[in-house]
């Protein structure tokens, strides 16, 4: 038993440490800058779907356009 103990209080501690808080990126700069512009990489393909990337790709940028941003086709860039 006084062997087990070590192990025991070490995984409660990696269990209390997995439930700390995590700090919040501060984006202020970047809201400070007022992009305008945004490319938005393709996704990995990773179904046997062979239209998935394109069909994924204009339902994430869609939401981009119609906050106003320009999304830089990325077939052209």
């Amino acid at each position: 038993m006084k062997h087990r103990s070590p192990y025991i209080w070490l995984g409660l501690l990696l269990v209390l440490s997995g439930c700390a808080s995590q700090a919040k990126p501060d984006y202020q700069k970047f809201y400070e800058h007022h992009p305008r512009t945004i490319l938005v990489l393709p996704p990995a393909n990773k179904t046997t779907a062979v239209d998935a990337p394109p069909i994924f790709l204009t339902t994430v940028t869609r939401p981009f356009e119609k906050r106003g941003y320009y999304v830089i086709p990325i077939y052209i860039a």
